[in-house]
């Protein structure tokens, strides 16, 4: 009887763990703050109702729940049955995250179990992103709800992605082990409370940085422009594949980007159409219409593109200049299976940063976000604005360009680059070097917006070194279980 209701209970708080993750995120509630406490309940459970079941119980009523919800849009991508089957499968992993982090206390002292779970969340969720093939998967990182809320964004710039899901873990493991330590009636160690404490100062050290480049944000600020055109609402029958070789339907999606940007094309330094492969590289009659609006308008302008090259397909991002040249061009790098198997390769070669009149700019095509190699070697070339057209059209569906549009941010935040990125279906988002939203487009509706940026000429410490961060937690964990395999055997 005692063992049903521990289950019970188990179920509830797994369940309340999941609601408050997922309206943290940000098609949701988006209630960032969230994030430092959403996994309190599940972390309270595993650690206090041990339980066989556990595992199923927290795959059930945590991972479910909050994939079934946060991931929807799968199964607008995959069809429906595979889009289920992969949703269940992340649900695997998110459950597992939590259930192996806390198994992994018992290899470290007690007093430092609570470093357990935020350690091994932070390295498995960084394998995941590391490991050839599986890094194509498209999952939820845990720190994506803080994407409306640069003050604890700011640990990026040092550490990446790693070090602000290591912090957030933290929060969350520290809270669940003094609210147990409650409970139990059993006193609350002074490192907890210093844990407590080092969240504080990240956050706050993150909202002196935003404030501080704010006061300084002056000298060198740009106007960017970004246009959604709803290209892919176009009926199917008048489509081509993954790229446009019907001329009157290329001309169609340039007088709409054309109409769109009118608007905006005479105060914008830059201007950024979506990825719809609509003009052919080659085509000259419709570059030179092209160059003559960038000319007319003094405006750059980075418009989406097929290249042939050597018999090879290759998406890619052109940056025509006002004076009508070609000022530089990027193919894109990483590609989904089904643009692989429309005939596009993947770039063989790095992008490099673009010197124009007005900045150093680096250019990409849409996936290239998800990654943090392309834009921190744009970085580290002396990138100072990154434009990428980019394409979230899964079937219209609402929640998916939210999550690609975080990529922006979390770039911007890593490297300390304005960012502006231009989506078919909505969600363009203009990123100031700081991570706030300068700029963000409504979802599934043709529109253009528009805003201004400031530019930032240091390299962080994330560009020069990368994943630095999660490697120094690999080494602790491997000392760790090091120690407690030769103690063992000491033992015995």
């Amino acid at each position: 009887m005692k063992t049903h209701k521990s289950e019970i209970i188990s179920s509830g708080l797994f369940a309340l763990s999941s609601i408050l993750l997922t309206i943290s995120m940000p098609p949701f509630l988006n209630i960032p703050f969230l994030g430092f406490a959403a996994l309190v309940p599940a972390i309270s459970a595993l650690r206090m109702y041990r339980s066989r079941k556990n595992f199923l119980l927290i795959l059930l009523f945590f991972g479910l729940i909050y994939t079934s919800v946060s991931y929807s849009w799968y199964t607008d991508i995959f069809s429906s049955i595979w889009g289920y089957v992969l949703i269940a499968a992340v649900a695997l992993w998110h459950s597992s995250l939590i259930r192996n982090g806390v198994k992994f206390e018992a290899v470290l002292p007690e007093k430092f179990q609570v470093f357990a779970l935020p350690l091994i969340y932070s390295l498995l969720e960084f394998a995941q992103r590391s490991i050839p093939f599986i890094k194509e998967w498209w999952f939820i990182p845990y720190p994506k709800s803080q994407w409306g809320f640069p003050e604890s964004l700011q640990l990026l710039s040092i550490t990446g992605i790693t070090g602000l899901t290591f912090i957030m873990i933290l929060s969350n493991s520290t809270i669940a082990k003094i609210i147990q330590n409650i409970i139990e009636k059993k006193k609350n160690s002074k490192l907890l409370f210093v844990n407590l404490l080092i969240v504080a100062g990240v956050l706050s050290s993150g909202y002196y940085t935003v404030n501080k480049q704010n006061d300084t944000a002056a000298s060198r600020t740009f106007r960017i422009g970004l246009v959604s055109d709803m290209a892919n609402s176009i009926t199917e029958e008048s489509r081509e594949g993954y790229y446009i070789q019907d001329k009157k339907l290329s001309q169609r999606i340039l007088k709409e980007n054309l109409l769109l940007s009118k608007d905006i094309l005479p105060s914008a330094d830059f201007i950024v159409w979506p990825e719809n492969e609509f003009l052919d590289f080659n085509d000259n009659d419709m570059l030179e219409e092209l160059k003559t609006t960038a000319h007319q308008s003094s405006t750059y302008m980075v418009v989406d593109s097929y290249k042939q090259d050597k018999e090879k397909l290759y998406d890619t991002a052109v940056l025509i200049a006002p004076d009508k040249t070609i000022a530089g061009f990027a193919e894109k790098t990483h590609l989904f299976s089904s643009e692989i198997s429309a005939g596009f390769f993947p770039s063989p070669r790095q992008s490099r940063a673009i010197q124009t009149e007005k900045v150093k700019a680096g250019l990409g095509v849409c996936y290239d976000f998800h990654f943090t190699d392309v834009v921190r070697y744009l970085a580290k070339d002396g990138a100072e604005l990154i434009l990428m057209p980019t394409d979230d059209d899964m079937n219209q569906n609402r929640f998916f360009p939210y999550y690609h549009a975080t990529d922006a941010v979390f770039r911007a935040v890593e490297n300390k680059v304005a960012v502006g990125s231009a989506n078919t279906n909505g969600a363009s988002i203009l990123v100031n070097p700081a991570g706030k939203i300068i700029s963000l487009s409504p979802v599934n509706e043709a529109s253009s917006v528009t805003g201004a940026v400031n530019i930032n000429t240091n390299k962080t410490i994330y560009t020069k070194w990368g994943d630095w961060f999660a490697y120094l937690l690999l080494i602790i964990v491997i000392l760790a279980s090091a120690v407690k395999i030769y103690k063992r055997r000491v033992l015995s």
